[in-house]
């Protein structure tokens, strides 16, 4: 019996299939890569050029690849109409942006995460109410005769009991 015929009915040559399939990954690797095997995936030239030397069916396909290769070479591309060149720079942008879109992308390098006037808002909002807490409750303000004993308290709750608000006499 033949190496290649199957032996049993329902037994599948596998290696006629595994040719088959070597050449269509042969074909995917022509079509994405070209005739040249110094463009191929490394892990899959070795077996590729195995394939070309031991079929003519790969040979053939290799030898087409490199004819439609030495082809595209030789073609030039063609040249813009002027109709389109025409269009083209009409829709380029011209020069630098705006001063206004010059400060948006600025804006946008430091703050990407949306409008920058809302994190600025927030700042301002947290600076003038630590200026407005800082004058109201300033420990000079604080000092009356009055109200000695209860700031040193509050004092001492919110900075510990070592904090040194007493008053030298």
């Amino acid at each position: 019996m033949s190496e290649h015929t199957p032996s049993l009915p329902g037994e599948r040559d596998t290696e006629t299939e595994d040719t088959a399939m070597r050449i269509e990954r042969l074909d995917a690797l022509l079509l994405a890569y070209g005739a040249s095997p110094a463009a191929w995936p490394p892990p899959e030239r070795a077996a590729a050029l195995a394939l070309v030397g031991r079929s003519a069916a790969a040979a053939a396909r290799l030898n087409e690849a490199a004819a439609l290769d030495a082809l595209l070479e030789r073609a030039r591309a063609p040249e813009p109409s002027r109709g389109l060149r025409a269009r083209v720079l009409a829709a380029a942008p011209r020069g630098w942006p705006a001063w206004g879109a010059r400060v948006r992308l600025g804006a946008y390098a430091v703050w990407p995460f949306g409008p920058l006037w809302r994190p600025a808002l927030a700042l301002m909002v947290a600076a003038v109410l630590g200026a407005v807490i800082g004058t109201v409750a300033s420990p000079t303000r604080m000092f009356t005769a009055d109200a000695a004993p209860v700031a040193e308290e509050i004092a001492t709750l919110a900075f510990g009991p070592h904090f040194g608000l007493e008053r030298e006499e």
